[in-house]
C-alpha cells in the first residue's frame, strides 16, 4: 500500500502545480535574464492552476477513493510538519508561499565559466511576488533565524547604480547576495549576477530576452515548467567532453553526439499539466547540419505508423513506428568508428548473405519496413501468459518476400536445432496450411512454452508476422494508412486500464510464477503486485508521442489519468 500512498500524495500535492498561460510577471523576469545565459528554468502559474487542478475530476476521484490512505500516509504527516515549521519560525503558511510569493513566476538562470574555471560561473534565482510585504517579512524572518543559529554573521546593505541590494555574510566566510525591490526578489552567490540584473532593470532599451523568442519557437512558453538550454553557450563543454574520450569507440560516439548538438538551435525540457500530464523534450534544429544518417529521419514531420490501425485499443503495451531496416542500422552505426561500421556491415552481409545471397542483402534491408509494430494483449482462454505479436512490413517484391521467408525459416530452425541438441524435451515444428489463409510455421514444446503459447510466424498481407500463437498470425489484417496525417505521432502506448484488469484476473498466477522464478516469498511478491495494480488504477493510458515539422521536434511522455486534471 505504501507505493499507492506515495503515488496518490504526488497526485494530490504535486499535480496542482500545473500549466498557466503566459503572464506579465514571467515576461518581466525574463527581460532581466542575461543574454549570455546558457540554462534558464521557469516555473509559472502555480496559484491559478493549483485551484483548477484542486477542483478537477481527478482530485475529487482521488479524494473520494483514497481519503483514508492519504490521511494516514507518512508523506502527509511530513507535509504537516513542514507547515508547522514555516508557521512557527517564519510566520508564513505553505498556502502563503504558493499563492502570494511563488504563485506568479520563478526563474533560475545559469552561465557557465570558462573551461577549467568553474568558480567563474554565474547564476541567480528570481521571482515576482504578488504580496511584496509578505515576501519582505519572510526574508527578514529568514535572516533573523539564521543569525540566531549562527549560520549568518551579518547582513549588509550595498548599492549599484543607486539600487540597494544586500550581502549575507556566512559563518564559513562565503557570501550570498539578494535584491528586494517591490516584490522582485533576486538571489545569487555572485555579486556580479546581482549587478547584471540591476543593469538590465535600468536599461530602457531592453524589451524581451532572447529566451522569449526561443521558447515561443519551441512552443513551450505556456508550460507550467520548462528548462531552456542555449546550445551555443554549452558548445565548449560538449567539445571538452569529446576531447576527454578514451577509446576510439567512445570518441566516435561522442563526436556524433557533438555533431547532432551543433545542429541544434534551441532545446527545452518541459512539463505540461492541462487535462493530461505531459513531460517532454523540444528541439529546434537545422536538418541540413545533421549527420546524414539522422537527416533522413528528421527532414520532415514524423509519420504515424499505419500499424496503429490494427493494434487493439486494449493492448497492454504497444510499440509502433516507421523506419526501414537500413535506416535503423545506419543510425545505430553512426555512433561507431568508421572502421567498425564497415566490419558490422560485412558481418550483416555475411549473416544474411549466406542464406539469401550476398547481393540480395541491400534489397532485404531496404525492403523490410518502414511500418512495424509489436504489441502485447490479454491472453485468450485459461492461460495467464499474455499474447504477443510482432508485425513488420515487407516490400511487395517477390525477391524481398522470398529473402524474408528464407531468413526467418533459417534462424528459427537454427534455434530449434540448438535447443533440441542440448535438451531431452524437444521443440517440434510444423507448417499449418489453410485454403484461405497464409502458411504458418508453428513451434510447440509444453516443457518450455507456457500453456496456450505456440510461437508461430508467417508472411501475410504484405507483412512478416511473428506471434505467440498461429491464431494471431492468421487473424492479422493489412493496416490502412489514415487519409489525414495526425498532428502527433504515437510511438509507444501503455494501457493502465487493461493492465489493471489483467492483473486482477491473473495476478495470483503471475505472482506464483514470479516468486518461483526469483526464489522469493510468495506473499512478498503478491503485495508488490497488489501495490502496482492499485497505482495502475489511477492511470488510464501512458503514451510516448512525437510532434515535428522538419524544424522543431517534440518528444514527450503523456499520462492520461482515469479522470482529467481540469474540468
Amino acid at each position: 500500500m505504501r507505493t499507492l500512498v506515495t503515488a496518490v500524495v504526488l497526485l494530490a500535492v504535486a499535480l496542482p502545480l500545473a500549466a498557466q498561460p503566459a503572464t506579465a510577471p514571467r515576461d518581466e523576469l525574463l527581460r532581466l535574464v542575461p543574454t549570455d545565459t546558457a540554462i534558464c528554468l521557469v516555473v509559472q502559474g502555480v496559484r491559478e492552476r493549483s485551484k483548477v487542478v484542486s477542483a478537477s475530476p481527478l482530485a475529487a476521484w482521488v479524494s473520494e477513493k483514497y481519503r483514508p490512505a492519504l490521511g494516514a500516509a507518512p508523506e502527509m504527516q511530513k507535509l504537516k510538519d513542514v507547515e508547522t515549521l514555516f508557521s512557527t519560525f517564519f510566520d508564513v503558511t505553505l498556502t502563503d508561499l504558493r499563492d502570494d510569493i511563488f504563485g506568479d513566476a520563478v526563474v533560475l538562470t545559469y552561465q557557465p565559466g570558462p573551461i577549467g574555471k568553474p568558480e567563474a560561473e554565474q547564476g541567480c534565482v528570481m521571482l515576482k511576488a504578488r504580496d511584496p510585504a509578505k515576501l519582505s517579512k519572510l526574508v527578514d524572518k529568514l535572516n533573523t533565524v539564521q543569525k540566531t543559529t549562527k549560520e549568518l554573521t551579518s547582513v549588509e546593505k550595498r548599492t549599484h547604480h543607486g539600487q540597494a541590494y544586500f550581502q549575507r555574510m556566512k559563518a564559513d566566510d562565503r557570501s550570498e547576495f539578494y535584491l528586494l525591490d517591490d516584490g522582485l526578489f533576486v538571489f545569487a552567490a555572485q555579486e556580479a549576477s546581482i549587478h547584471a540584473v540591476i543593469d538590465r532593470q535600468r536599461d530602457p532599451t531592453l524589451t524581451l530576452s532572447p529566451v522569449v523568442k526561443a521558447i515561443e519557437q519551441l512552443g513551450v512558453q505556456n508550460s507550467f515548467l520548462f528548462c531552456w538550454f542555449n546550445p551555443r553557450k554549452l558548445d565548449a563543454e560538449v567539445q571538452a567532453h569529446v576531447t576527454a574520450a578514451g577509446s576510439a569507440s567512445e570518441k566516435a560516439a561522442r563526436r556524433q553526439v557533438a555533431q547532432i548538438w551543433a545542429a541544434l538551435d534551441n532545446v527545452a525540457v518541459y512539463l505540461d499539466a492541462e487535462k493530461d500530464l505531459e513531460l517532454g523534450f523540444a528541439a529546434a534544429y537545422r536538418a541540413e547540419a545533421m549527420p546524414d544518417e539522422w537527416r533522413t529521419l528528421l527532414h520532415a514531420r514524423p509519420r504515424s505508423a499505419t500499424m496503429w490501425q490494427v493494434i487493439p485499443e486494449d493492448a497492454l503495451v504497444a510499440l509502433a513506428a516507421r523506419s526501414t531496416g537500413r535506416q535503423i542500422l545506419d543510425a545505430v552505426l553512426s555512433f561507431t568508428p568508421p572502421e567498425e561500421r564497415a566490419t558490422v556491415r560485412q558481418d550483416v552481409e555475411r549473416a544474411f548473405g549466406a542464406i539469401i545471397g550476398k547481393g540480395n542483402v541491400p534489397a532485404l534491408l531496404a525492403g523490410v519496413g518502414p511500418d512495424w509494430g509489436v504489441w502485447v494483449t490479454r491472453p485468450q482462454g485459461k492461460s495467464w501468459f499474455p499474447a504477443a505479436t510482432l508485425a513488420v512490413g515487407v516490400a511487395d517484391d517477390p525477391a524481398v518476400r522470398s529473402a524474408v521467408a528464407k531468413t526467418a525459416t533459417f534462424y528459427t530452425q537454427l534455434a530449434q536445432f540448438s535447443y533440441n541438441r542440448e535438451h531431452d524435451d524437444q521443440i517440434e515444428s510444423r507448417i499449418e496450411r489453410k485454403a484461405d489463409g497464409p502458411d504458418v510455421t508453428v513451434f510447440t514444446n509444453p516443457a518450455i512454452f507456457p500453456p496456450g503459447v505456440r510461437p508461430a510466424f508467417g508472411l501475410t498481407h504484405g507483412h512478416l508476422v511473428v506471434a505467440s500463437s498461429p491464431e494471431q498470425v492468421e487473424a492479422f489484417r493489412k493496416p490502412v494508412a489514415p487519409k489525414m496525417p495526425p498532428e502527433e505521432t504515437v510511438v509507444l502506448r501503455v494501457s493502465g486500464a487493461a493492465l489493471h484488469a489483467y492483473l486482477g484476473e491473473h495476478g495470483k498466477a503471475i505472482a506464483e510464477w514470479a516468486a518461483d522464478q526469483q526464489d522469493r516469498p510468495l506473499e512478498e511478491v503478491r503485495k508488490e503486485f497488489a501495490n502496482f495494480a492499485d497505482v495502475l488504477n489511477v492511470l488510464d493510458r501512458g503514451e510516448v508521442i512525437l510532434r515535428g515539422d522538419g524544424q522543431v521536434l517534440r518528444c514527450a511522455v503523456r499520462l492520461k489519468f482515469v479522470k482529467p486534471l481540469a474540468k
